[in-house]
């Protein structure tokens, strides 16, 4: 079984296959974009919160094309710093979205980044499958590319 750095080397390398894919249609559904932006917002509001500082994206904010790898790579970076802290088990306290109070364990909210982008991912590849072939994100996928 695998560990979370491997968890989130493997969602960098899906979001990676499916962003670039859908960065380059002609015209890119505004609803994938949407989604596409919001997976990186989200972890970067996630990361922000485990920081104790404030986020410069918003939930819902549409993200330039050109800037998704910059996101993606930014956020991986940050992601596995906080990994290598070791500290899952450390509460985090944050407000989310509305303003209310909550608390979390840092293992649980990685987990949820996780999770989240899996989710938001087959949205995603719904959206785009009618204008092109959509890449395999599968964790096996990626598992068996790691052993070539």
């Amino acid at each position: 079984m695998s560990d979370l750095k491997e968890q989130f080397d493997y969602d960098h390398w899906a979001n990676r296959r499916l962003f670039t894919l859908t960065a380059g249609l002609p015209e890119p559904p505004e609803k994938a974009r949407l989604l596409a932006s919001h997976i990186l917002n989200a972890q970067r509001i996630w990361i922000s919160r485990i920081h104790e500082e404030e986020s410069p994206l918003q939930v819902w904010e549409m993200l330039p094309l050109e800037k998704w790898t910059y996101w993606l790579d930014r956020n991986r970076e940050d992601m596995r710093h906080i990994l290598n802290q070791k500290q899952g088990n450390l509460v985090v306290q944050y407000r989310n979205s509305e303003g209310l109070t909550f608390r979390s364990s840092q293992t649980d909210i990685l987990q949820h980044v996780l999770m989240h982008g899996a989710y938001h991912r087959g949205q995603i590849a719904q959206l785009i499958r009618p204008l092109t072939e959509v890449p395999y994100t599968d964790f096996i996928f990626y598992t068996r590319e790691q052993m070539e």
